[in-house]
């Protein structure tokens, strides 16, 4: 999990911040602006794709030649 979340900080889609909570330094992340961009084009593709599967599901005989 914390090789993903350091990479996704790296690449500006995380922010972190740092507290010590009962003598123990927490990073708690946080999806940046950019994160939240790339979210919403990501969700807009998976709905993409599954308003494809769902038409060919649909209709079978679109599907075959």
């Amino acid at each position: 999990m914390y090789p993903l979340l350091h990479a996704l900080d790296a690449k500006g889609m995380l922010t972190a911040q740092e507290r010590r909570v009962e003598g123990r330094n927490r990073v708690y992340y946080r999806l940046s602006s950019k994160g939240h961009k790339r979210l919403d084009d990501l969700v807009g593709e998976c709905e993409r794709v599954q308003e494809g599967v769902h038409s060919l599901l649909q209709d079978p005989s679109h599907g075959s030649s």
